[in-house]
């Protein structure tokens, strides 16, 4: 597609050339308009013939005889109308007309006001001192007539002031923008792959904040990359024990004649089936949390607690382990919903997993003006102090003896990121594990 002309691109360039234009512009209106209202009002022109009739008259005052008193006013006349054309006002000489009417014009004496002779308009005023009374009068021109002799004057000097600005300001902004030009080619000529620092030397002020914003964006991206190269192989690794047990197991019940033999063998490849399947449930859910894309809702936090822990209820009843609910009736939340649920699933999950027969596991819910607590405490082995950041990390397991895919405590922590939270582990007061999810008030997504 052929591309367009620069003047008709949108260019910051353009945009500071039309923004002076428009600048030069309102500033070119306002002034003719203010000079048009002081030349067209009736009392400027009052104002302006009574100062000159009173200078004449004090010219005159001294006169002997009417011819000279004549003479004199006749020479003022013609000085005033020398130029043939030259209207003064407050700002200036601007071009006109005759500025006084040829002596011996009919003009009553005494009469002062606009006077209408025929389609024109005139100003007249009478002044007297001594013997001498004198009658001036000066024609009002029309608003159409003064803008057009105005115009004449000014717009020259206005474009030709326009043009002197624009060139160095158009150079200048030109200029300015070349870093930008030669930041945006060197980010073009990038590998995919190279997510390394730009460590671009911004030439202005104004670039290193971009700059500095690209480099914190490629550091972000080369974390999330390096992330999920990890997941990647900890997941392929994780599978591949599931997947070769399930191989075994096939074979071995292919091979066995033995119904009783057959039927184990049958149990333990149905075992490690739901054990692979869990591990993909897990890692699926993993991924979704590592989406930005989910949806903020408003639920009662209180009330999901509830309702997983009665869905853990008979797997709690099958190892004759105690289950409390304990906190707040009601703890409304903004955020995502899902996330809250995998937060609540996996910690009790996890603590009904390590808590032996005949222990306790308490849930509790609590919020205050600031934020949101859920708490998970259980009565097993608990978590040695040193160990307490790896069993977040993915793929870790406390314990060997207790079966499991090392993925639950990593989803928790990435479910309450996604809730702008955090979650923390400590010693229970029954010497267990303590679980404790910080949710702040209105934290929405993250």
């Amino acid at each position: 597609m052929m591309q367009a002309p620069a003047i008709f691109r949108r260019t910051l360039v353009r945009r500071v050339s039309l923004t002076l234009m428009l600048s030069f512009g309102v500033v070119y209106v306002a002034y003719m308009g203010l000079i048009l209202r002081q030349a067209s009002a009736p009392e400027e022109t009052v104002s302006m013939s009574t100062t000159r009739a009173d200078n004449l008259l004090a010219s005159i005052a001294s006169a002997r005889t009417t011819g000279a008193a004549c003479s004199i006013a006749m020479a003022a006349v013609e000085m005033l109308n020398q130029d043939r054309g030259m209207t003064r006002n407050t700002y200036g000489a601007l071009s006109g007309p005759e500025q006084c009417a040829t002596p011996g014009w009919p003009v009553k004496p005494g009469t002062d006001g606009v006077l209408q002779v025929g389609e024109k308009s005139y100003v007249a005023v009478t002044r007297k001192r001594g013997r001498w009374t004198l009658s001036l009068a000066v024609e009002q021109r029309s608003k159409g007539w003064l803008f057009s002799r105005i115009n004449q004057t000014l717009a020259p000097y206005l474009i030709a002031s326009f043009i002197i600005i624009l060139i160095p300001i158009w150079w200048a902004v030109a200029r300015g923008l070349r870093p930008l030009r030669a930041l945006s080619d060197r980010i073009a000529a990038r590998s995919p792959d190279d997510l390394q620092p730009l460590r671009a030397p911004a030439s202005y002020a104004e670039l290193t904040p971009l700059t500095d914003a690209l480099d914190a964006l490629l550091a972000q991206l080369r974390r999330k990359v390096e992330r999920e190269h990890a997941f990647v192989q900890d997941a392929a690794h994780e599978l591949r024990t599931p997947l070769a047990a399930i191989s075994v197991q096939a074979h071995a019940v292919a091979a066995l004649d033995d119904k009783s033999e057959r039927a184990q063998a049958a149990r333990q490849l149905d075992a490690v089936i739901r054990r692979a399947s869990h591990l993909i449930d897990q890692l699926l859910e993993l991924a979704r949390l590592g989406n930005d894309k989910s949806s903020s809702t408003s639920f009662d936090l209180a009330e999901l607690v509830r309702d997983e822990a009665a869905m853990v209820a008979p797997l709690a009843i099958q190892r004759d382990i105690e289950l409390t609910v304990d906190g707040d009736e009601r703890v409304p939340l903004l955020g995502d919903r899902a996330s809250a649920t995998a937060i609540i699933s996996n910690l009790l999950s996890n603590a009904l997993r390590y808590t032996p027969p005949g222990g306790h596991v308490t849930a509790t819910v609590q919020a205050s003006a600031t934020e949101t607590t859920l708490t998970v405490s259980d009565t097993g082995p608990g978590i040695p102090p040193e160990l307490r950041d790896l069993v977040f990390e993915r793929f870790y397991r406390a314990s060997a003896d207790v079966a499991g895919t090392g993925l639950g405590l990593a989803i928790v922590r990435e479910a309450a990121a996604r809730l702008c939270g955090r979650v923390t582990v400590a010693a229970s007061p029954a010497g267990g594990a303590l679980f404790v999810v910080y949710i702040p008030q209105g934290s929405g997504l993250a």
